[in-house]
This record gives structure tokens, sequence and C-alpha cells, in this order.
């Protein structure tokens, strides 16, 4: 039952994510032409992780889909918790900007970028791509936690969602979060989206099942990563490798034993 939820889960996600740019860039080859109608299916395939964890939810049951959507609702965990993940986000974006200034940018820190992470980029109009935490961290983490322990599946989910990001790497795609997409650059992704997987697993589990708390450390991260987008790429790797870091060990407990699944 597991293993079918699984393939359910990615079968809808990537059909959405990946199918309906693919289809779009298929019958509008030059996609510069028809920006908009793009950028909009863009935004749709978005939400293939929330669909297909609503999908493969469904076919577990009542009590899975009951469960699932407590997680997704998971909103009262304390003002702690919300204001620990705004501060350490607000550390690292200024750890980012001083240690890229001490390699030789001479671009200096602003507190004017640092005050539009908070004021001019609210979710969701800051960024939509948090929205992938409704399936991947609502869904599929408990899923592959009712078999393997935490540690093991946050390295699972993260392969997972590596391969997800991978479809803006495709030939046709104009939209990449990668400035270049060689062996180095990918490599650089690739620790980052495992770092936060492991970021967003202990606060996960820690919580009880906070999905919300973990969109917002998504929604944050990827504002900040946007504010600081002249940085050195390897910089923002390197500093969530040292967050994941502190955040196991402080968290241990909820990688080694302590966990959420659902009944599927």
């Amino acid at each position: 039952m597991l293993i079918r939820s699984a393939f359910i889960f990615l079968i809808v996600t990537f059909a959405i994510s990946w199918g309906l740019p693919a289809l779009y860039v298929f019958f509008f080859p030059n996609v510069q032409d028809a920006r908009v109608g793009y950028v909009i299916v863009r935004l749709v395939s978005i939400f293939g992780p929330a669909i297909g964890g609503i999908v493969a939810a469904m076919t577990c049951g009542r009590l899975a889909l009951r469960e699932h959507l407590v997680f997704l609702t998971r909103f009262k965990i304390g003002w702690r918790w919300y204001a620990g993940t705004v501060a350490t986000i607000a550390l690292a974006l200024i750890a980012v900007i001083g240690i890229n200034y001490v390699v030789g940018d001479l671009q200096p820190f602003s507190l004017w970028s640092l005050a539009t992470l908070f004021v001019f980029l609210p979710p969701p109009f800051g960024d939509v791509g948090a929205f992938e935490e409704l399936g991947f961290r609502g869904w599929l983490l408990p899923l592959v936690q009712s078999k393997y322990r935490p540690h093991f599946a946050a390295l699972i989910v993260g392969v997972i969602w590596f391969l997800f990001h991978y479809s803006v790497l495709l030939p046709g795609f104009p939209v990449t979060t990668i400035r270049t997409p060689d062996l180095y650059h990918v490599g650089l992704f690739f620790v980052q989206i495992i770092a936060l997987s492991y970021i967003f697993t202990v606060i996960f589990n820690a919580t009880g099942g906070s999905v919300p708390l973990v969109f917002v450390a998504h929604w944050l991260s990827n504002a900040a990563i946007k504010l600081s987008f002249s940085v050195e790429l390897w910089i923002w790797p390197c500093v969530f490798t040292l967050i994941a870091v502190v955040v196991v060990v402080l968290g241990h407990r909820h990688l080694d034993g302590e966990r959420k699944t659902v009944a599927c």
C-alpha cells in the first residue's frame, strides 16, 4: 500500500509539474512569443505535489486523508517556532552577503534588502515554490517515514525533490533556478536541496507535523536567495549545509526516532 501510494504521488506530481510545461513548450516552441501563457502554466505546475499528495492520500483511505489534512493545517505550534525561523533565515542572509563581501565582492550588505525580505514579499506573492511543501513534506515525508527512519527518509525525499526541480534544466524551458546548468552548479544545487530536506524534516517532526511552518521556512529561504542573487553561487549551499548540521545535532531525536507518519 505504501509503495503504491508513493508511486501514485510521483506519477501525479511529475505529470502535472513536468507534463504541463513540456506540453506547452511542444505546442509553442517559441516560448518567448507566449510568455504570459507559459508563466500561467508554470504557476499551475507548482501545485503538482499538492495535488499529488491529496490524490495519494485518498487512495489510502479516510484516516490517511484526515492525517494529511491535519498536517496541512497545523498552524498552532507556538510563536517561538515562527520567530526562530524568521530569525534564522535573516541571519543566514546577513551571513551570505557578509561572506560574499569578504571573498572579494564589493557589494556591501544592505538593510534595505533585509527589510524587503519581510515587507515586500509576503506569501504567496513573493514565491510560489513553497507550495511544493503541501506535497513533499505534507504527504511524501510522513509516508516514507512510515517505513524508514527520519534520517534516511530525509535523504530519499531530498533526492526526489531534487529530481522534481531538475525539470527546469530541460531543453527549451526558459525558467531555471540554476544559472549555468553544468555539473558544478547542479552539484551545488543538489547539496543545497539535501541540506534543506534535512532542515525541513527536523522542523516537521519537531512540530508534530506542521506543514505551515515548513512552508514559511521554504518561502523565506527562496526569498532570501532571490534578494541575494548576485552573490557567489557556492555560498548559499554552504550556509544551508551549516544550518542543517546545527539543526540535525540539536534535533537529533527527531531524526533517530521521533517522527510523524501516515496510516497507509
